[in-house]
């Protein structure tokens, strides 16, 4: 079901990349498909949302309720992303 732009249940994905335009075409498919984009940085800065890191159910889980999540937006899931911990793998 595609949610427009500022809908409150719209979750954020995030993405992580090398190339510039392979980026700006990704961001479009995903906004158009009803998601917001949280651009995270290059790939070597794609470990933050890897498996086993805070950001990987980021995505889903604003109110940290496992029975009732809720998608998160932007501003929550660079707050996990910031409490990633590189020494979990």
């Amino acid at each position: 079901m595609e949610r427009p732009a500022g809908a409150p249940d719209r979750s954020t994905l995030t993405i992580a990349g090398d190339d510039a335009e392979a980026k700006r075409v990704v961001t479009a498919f995903i906004e158009a498909i009803g998601y917001d984009v949280l651009d995270t940085g290059s790939l070597a800065d794609s470990w933050r949302f890897e498996r086993d890191q805070a950001a990987y159910v980021g995505a889903y889980m604003r109110n940290g309720d496992l029975a009732n999540p809720a998608p998160a937006d932007a501003a929550h899931l660079q707050d996990v992303l910031d409490e990633g911990d590189r020494s979990i793998r």
